[in-house]
Order: structure tokens, then C-alpha cells, then sequence
């Protein structure tokens, strides 16, 4: 394996050149720009392979961010953390770092998270959908060793170093006024559990949105479901069917993409047709969604983006932190906004007309 002297002797340079080069650091007299790249590619040539561990025993960091998701080797929800964990991955990779996955289960200490992160050396953490109890903890306990972390879709009410989230409220307001421009005036919402401030906070944004519509909303049309469990999803979604027509929804706004899956099968076990009878739209746009049939019409998610601007902006705090001439870094939260994605399982409500 290739080591620094190795490429300073194959680019006709210093050891100490090599190191500054390689490490990206300013020289005290700077580096032409042609040694620069002579030092590039000599270590092209040889495969140099920096060794991020034992610069981190010398230096006492590492250029390594950590990942954790509770659940995160569950089928569910592989997707959702998959896609963060990739834009995190190519970001971070792109600035020189790699990311290391955290494991952990459900009721495992928050110090064998922490004992992880110092192991690695972790200049950050990011997670992913934390309960607040949980994050709130972890933020203490990572905080008496100075290593900052930031939270992925954890709601607006967390107080993290760094909160990257969706625009909740722009997703529903995109969802309703899609169906209401549909001719749509009797919109239901499948929500997730009632414990979750993003459920009800979705919900207070339908139900606003509704009364500055005119729309009549004595007659309560949500229920609760789960984001993944089949069965009380099923049952939610048959409180809201089982009714009367003149009572029952004509639209289905569902906290996900799996529970609109499901709003779909139940609907066609009913002797609903979707969306002739029943529009539905999910929320995530998850692969699955192109699959439904009929092809799901969602809100999308930019989760990818997401995990690129947790390491983005991790790393900087991470390294502004280290530098004791930096000011001071603000605490970040940045929402990002979904947009809608119109597919087939939306249309006019039955009996409108074209005009609405």
C-alpha cells in the first residue's frame, strides 16, 4: 500500500508537501498550482489510500460522519432512510468524508450510541426520525463531548444543532389544493398515530384549509391509522368508507404512500372504484407509488437533497467548531419543500362536471 512517501518521491516533493496537499490545508508559503497537481496525480497513480483512523488518533478527529436510524434493518422502511443515508453518503463524499452506519435497537442505552460515536471519532451524527424523548437525550449526551448532530425529519419543535425537515404544511396545502381545484369538497385525511406531532400537525393544516375554503367541516372525516401497520390502516380507512354517500369522502389525503396503498385495496373490496368514486393521494412518493394501481398520485419528498444538506451542513458546524478563529455557527433549520406529483388516482368527484 502506498504511503506519503511514497508519492512525494514519485512527485519530486516534500513529505511535507504531500501532507499538505492531500490534506487539504493552506501551506504557510502557499503551493503552486502545479505542484499541487503533480501531487494529485502521482497519488492517482500509486492508489494512495489515506489512512482516516490513525489521522484521527493523532489529530483526535476523524474525517467521519455517523448515521443512526432506530428500525433502519426493517424492510419497511428502508427506503426512507436508504434514500437520506445516499444523499448523505454522496455529499459527504464529495467533501472528503466517509459515513459510518450506527446500529441500534429499540430501548438500547444512549450511551452505546455515544461509545460509538467516539470510537469512530465522529466529528457529527446524523439521524433519522427519532422520537423527540430520544433525540432530546441523545442532543445532551453527544453534547458533553462536543460532537453536533443533525435531525432528519424530526418535526420543527426539535432543538438540535442542526434540523433539516419537510414543509409539512406546504405538502398538505399542495395535496388539498389539488383535490379542491379537482371539484373536491368532502376531503378526508388517513393519518398516522394520534402520539405524533406530524400527524396532528397535518391535520390542523387540512382542517385550516378547509374552513379558508368555505368547505363545510363539522363532519369529522379523519381517522387513525399507522404509517405501516396493514391492518389498523385498513380499519381507518373503513371508518371513513363505511358511510352513507352523502357522508362518506370523495378524497383521501393519507400520511404516506403505505397507508394509501392501502386506501386503494380497501376501497376496491368496498365496490369503490379509484378515483371514479374515491381520489386518493399519499405522501413521500416512494418507489411503490408508480406500482399502485391505479399509479399513485403523492406529494414527493426530496429525501435525497435532505441527507445532502444534513452533511453539508454537519461538516461545516463540525469543522467551524474546530477552528478557533471561526464565529460562532448558528443553529440551523432548513425546510425543505415537497411538490405534488399528479398520477391517476386522482380526478373530478363523481356527478362534477368538467368545470368543477
Amino acid at each position: 500500500m502506498a504511503t506519503m512517501r511514497d508519492v512525494a518521491l514519485k512527485a519530486g516533493v516534500s513529505y511535507t508537501t504531500v501532507s499538505y496537499v492531500l490534506n487539504n490545508r493552506p501551506a504557510p508559503r502557499g503551493i503552486r498550482d502545479s505542484v499541487r497537481i503533480r501531487v494529485i496525480r502521482a497519488a492517482a497513480e500509486l492508489d494512495y489510500q489515506p489512512n482516516s483512523l490513525a489521522r484521527a488518533v493523532v489529530t483526535g478527529n476523524s474525517r467521519v460522519l455517523g448515521f443512526l436510524a432506530f428500525d433502519q434493518e426493517s424492510p419497511k422502511s428502508t427506503e426512507f432512510i436508504a434514500r437520506i443515508q445516499s444523499g448523505m453518503s454522496e455529499h459527504a463524499g464529495f467533501l472528503g468524508y466517509s459515513v459510518k452506519v450506527f446500529h441500534a435497537g429499540d430501548g438500547q442505552p444512549l450511551s452505546d450510541i455515544v461509545e460509538q460515536c467516539l470510537a469512530w471519532r465522529s466529528v457529527g451524527l446524523v439521524t433519522v426520525s427519532l422520537w423527540h424523548g430520544t433525540l432530546s437525550g441523545l442532543v445532551n449526551a453527544l453534547g458533553t463531548h462536543s460532537i453536533p448532530l443533525a435531525a432528519v425529519e424530526a418535526g420543527p419543535e426539535v432543538h438540535v444543532d442542526i434540523n433539516v425537515r419537510t414543509d409539512d404544511a406546504k405538502g398538505m396545502q399542495l395535496a388539498f389544493q389539488h383535490l379542491a381545484s379537482l371539484g373536491h369538497r368532502r376531503i378526508g385525511y388517513l393519518s398516522a398515530d394520534p402520539s405524533q406531532e406530524l400527524s396532528n400537525r397535518r391535520l390542523e393544516v387540512l382542517r385550516a384549509a378547509r374552513i379558508m375554503a368555505g368547505f363545510d367541516d363539522s363532519d369529522d372525516l379523519a381517522a387513525w391509522g399507522d404509517w405501516w401497520d396493514i391492518e389498523k390502516n385498513t380499519a381507518a380507512v373503513c371508518q371513513l368508507l363505511d358511510r352513507p354517500p352523502g357522508r362518506r369522502p370523495t378524497a383521501l389525503i393519507c400520511s404516506g404512500d403505505p397507508p394509501a396503498l392501502v386506501a386503494l385495496k380497501v376501497a376496491r373490496r368496498l365496490g369503490l372504484s379509484v378515483p371514479g368514486d374515491l381520489s386518493v393521494v399519499g405522501f413521500g412518493d416512494y418507489s411503490m407509488a408508480t406500482y399502485a394501481d391505479p399509479a399513485l398520485t403523492t406529494i414527493a419528498v426530496p429525501f435525497e437533497e435532505m441527507g445532502r444538506s444534513a452533511a453539508r451542513k454537519l461538516i461545516a458546524l463540525a469543522e467551524d467548531r474546530g477552528d478557533s478563529t471561526a464565529s460562532a455557527v448558528v443553529h440551523a433549520d432548513e425546510a425543505f419543500e415537497p411538490s405534488l406529483v399528479v398520477r391517476d388516482s386522482t380526478s373530478r368527484p363523481p356527478g362534477a362536471t368538467a368545470e368543477g
